[in-house]
């Protein structure tokens, strides 16, 4: 295999793995508790701050910013 279609390959991968660990720490910011540096490392981060700039950089928002519109969402939709 050519060297550049092996590291296109490698930067999807990566890219895809990076994308199902923020979809787990979204999930969890808007249905959990715990706390964002717990979410962080259940998530595969090293700590809270990685996290945070991985979802700055693909997301374009922070864990508390997602955290607080999942809770606004879920206030909006529980029954009176």
């Amino acid at each position: 295999m050519p060297p550049l279609l092996l590291l296109e390959a490698l930067v999807q991968l990566r890219g895809g793995r990076l994308r199902r660990r923020l979809d787990c720490t979204r999930s969890l910011l808007t249905h959990s508790a715990r706390s964002m540096a717990d979410i962080a490392l259940a998530c595969g981060f090293s700590d809270q701050a990685s996290l945070t700039r991985a979802m700055r950089r693909v997301f374009d928002t922070t864990p508390a910013a997602c955290r607080r519109a999942g809770a606004s969402r879920e206030s909006r939709t529980k029954p009176q």
